[in-house]
């Protein structure tokens, strides 16, 4: 039975998610895929990205006033999202993304990624599944060393008799 919790994106209320938007969707998707890359050479990077600690928020404050705290991390994610596509941002939101995260704003934001994290869980991704298996088995052979840049000199990987997994959208 497939687990349930697989690539759920979490929200604070699901009768808002279908207002997401869809930028905001596929940067979700994006940062999914790269910090599951990430995660293999460093297991203990960040597995959570800003995109999915926003809409998080965004739906968050769609059902209920949000505190300060989290408001100020909605407008700093929303506007370093927006900034990385090229967007111009309002003056308040320019502002805000200078300024930065408080050290108190800062640790909210990482019990939010944690907690989204234990709710979501780990992304079954057939590519992301594909290079876990081949890292474990790297690892138990010894041929590499989680989180170091070792690997054995003259290692030749073998291609597999399976079919290749088809990507698909998370």
């Amino acid at each position: 039975m497939k687990n349930q919790k697989e690539n759920r994106l979490v929200v604070a209320n699901a009768g808002w998610a279908e207002t997401i938007p869809e930028w905001l969707l596929e940067e979700v998707r994006f940062e999914r895929t790269t910090l599951g890359l990430i995660t293999l050479i460093k297991p203990d990077c960040k597995k959570v990205g800003d995109a999915e600690v926003c809409v998080y928020l965004y739906t968050l404050g769609l059902t209920q006033p949000m505190s300060t705290e989290y408001n100020e991390i909605y407008i700093y994610l929303t506007a370093k999202l927006l900034k990385q596509k090229g967007k111009t941002l309002v003056d308040s939101m320019e502002e805000k993304l200078n300024k930065g995260l408080t050290e108190w704003q800062k640790r909210e934001l990482e019990q939010l990624r944690e907690t989204i994290y234990k709710t979501r869980g780990d992304i079954n991704h057939p590519l992301l599944n594909a290079m876990r298996e081949l890292r474990n088995d790297l690892t138990s052979t010894g041929k590499i060393e989680t989180g170091e840049k070792s690997f054995e000199k003259n290692t030749v990987l073998q291609k597999q008799d399976k079919e290749p997994a088809q990507l698909t959208l998370l």
